[in-house]
């Protein structure tokens, strides 16, 4: 028993210090011992965490603890793991989520508690007050730039994680990285934090799944596939398209306008051996990562976007006639993917409907297989997702000034994370994809990558003043009164 820790315990459990701002009253919850080995720096409770005084008792912690690698029994082990917020208090609602947390908590005492903690090993920053709290000048602008320095963090013993709640999986989706190289280390570096039997940190969810990047798309080699039962669907399914030997195909001179079943063949082969196993693309994870540089707010250039398809290193290839050949099998599904975005018509043609797998008779596919392998659209999205950071603050921009580009991103992250979040209820467990609506969001990537493409050409054309009739949005609807989408009726004539 430590005295002296404990009063300093007692007073912070007793402090009022901001009680008339705070809606609910105060509650400072947190936990802390001086045998702690691993210190956990979060923003404030939620309303939740308020009613039950347990910090974290919330998905937002069901979540953290399959991050960490530990169990919920190891987690509220205050002589394992220190949890001391920036806010101690519920702060309360705004328009976009909880408020900020008080600012008269931190400095009045993490001086005097976290001092104390002498035998931590390890500190996480989670969010972007924890984290200017503890690394001040030493952040990034953004919370993305500063959890992507973590490795330099981390040589200072403080590690800079995104908030766990379920309002940030769509920066979970677009951050595939996150999981691939940090929560590797984050979970390897908490199993050591402790010491001896005591300190010991459990290691039973040390392989809890989160979202997979495309880097590590599981292989679909024993899938077969074949066309929906009905045409113009708007998805070109590819059937075993790792399994086959690659084809014997002469050198092209210049990039095709859009590949035939050969040179598909072909590009996925070279992407199963010489990409995949370096944590980069296969062909879903392609389609969806040219789909989103094609309609992207600012152009990317080859020499920017190509070593990513091969996990950050573009390979050395046999010869130039082989580097030019690949070369032209990456700019020829570039063009297809422009081609398909560029289309107006109702019924996109065979030849340019997005790559991605599908059982072989999806009416029935629900019944005959495995939940885990009706994961329709999944690997196409993360591809997405991947090319998005490439220019994350530009995508910002656009997701800012429009909601309906924001909807976009969020049926493309249902597909990503196979998780549907309630709106009205952010911190309600979030509900199941389930394949129908999966095939029902990738029906729809077309008309989205096209809606898209006209924002992007729109952006990027010079504005001269005319003057003219007022003219609906393409997702307006249509003043015929039809009760259809503008672009779906008189705006397609």
């Amino acid at each position: 028993m430590n005295a002296p820790f404990d009063a300093l315990m007692a007073r912070i459990r007793a402090c009022r210090l901001c009680e008339s701002r705070l809606p609910l009253g105060c509650r400072p919850v947190l936990q802390a011992s001086p045998r702690a080995r691993l210190l956990i720096v979060s923003q404030a409770p939620g309303r939740r965490v308020h009613e039950t005084g347990i910090p974290f008792d919330d998905p937002s912690g069901e979540r953290l603890c399959g991050w960490l690698g530990i169990d919920r029994a190891v987690f509220h082990d205050a002589a394992r793991v220190a949890i001391v917020p920036m806010g101690f208090c519920f702060p309360g609602t705004g328009r976009n989520g909880d408020l900020p947390p008080r600012p008269e908590c931190a400095p009045t005492w993490h001086p005097r508690l976290l001092p104390r903690l002498e035998r931590l090993r390890l500190t996480l920053a989670i969010g972007q007050y924890a984290q200017a709290g503890l690394l001040g000048e030493q952040r990034g602008r953004t919370l993305t730039e500063t959890v992507q320095a973590w490795r330099q963090h981390l040589q200072r013993g403080v590690l800079p994680l995104p908030h766990p709640s379920p309002r940030n999986r769509l920066w979970l989706a677009r951050n595939p990285w996150f999981e691939r190289d940090l929560l590797p280390v984050l979970r390897a570096r908490v199993a050591g934090a402790g010491g001896g039997r005591a300190g010991r940190l459990s290691r039973r969810h040390a392989a809890t799944p989160g979202l997979a990047s495309p880097g590590r798309c599981r292989s679909r080699t024993s899938r077969p596939s074949g066309p929906l039962p009905a045409p113009g669907c708007g998805i070109r399914p590819r059937s075993d398209y790792h399994a086959r030997p690659p084809h014997p195909a002469a050198a092209m001179s210049t990039p095709p306008s859009f590949l035939d079943d050969n040179q598909i063949e072909r590009l996925s082969s070279l992407l199963e051996q010489r990409a995949v196993p370096f944590k980069g693309l296969n062909l879903e994870a392609l389609d969806g990562f040219l789909s989103a540089l094609v309609v992207a707010p600012v152009p990317a250039p080859p020499d920017q976007w190509q070593p990513q398809v091969w996990g950050g290193q573009p390979p050395r290839w046999n010869n130039e006639d082989e580097a030019l050949q690949v070369q032209n099998l990456l700019m020829g599904h570039w063009n297809m993917c422009a081609a398909r975005a560029r289309f107006e018509g109702e019924d996109l043609p065979d030849h340019l409907a997005p790559l991605m797998w599908l059982p072989e008779d999806p009416e029935q596919a629900e019944e005959a297989l495995d939940e885990s392998e009706l994961d329709v659209g999944r690997d196409w999205a993360m591809g997405f997702f991947t090319a998005v950071m490439l220019h994350e603050a530009e995508w910002d921009t656009w997701l800012d000034e429009h909601a309906w580009i924001e909807e976009i991103f969020d049926l493309l992250d249902q597909l990503a994370s196979g998780e549907r979040i309630d709106p009205e209820n952010p911190e309600a467990p979030p509900a199941r994809v389930s394949y129908r609506e999966r095939l029902d969001i990738c029906m729809e990537l077309p008309a989205m990558l096209a809606d898209l493409n006209h924002h992007r050409v729109d952006a990027l054309t010079p504005r001269v003043p005319i003057r003219r009739d007022a003219e609906p949005g393409r997702n307006d609807d249509c003043p015929c009164g039809s009760g259809k989408k503008y672009k779906k009726c008189c705006g397609l004539n």
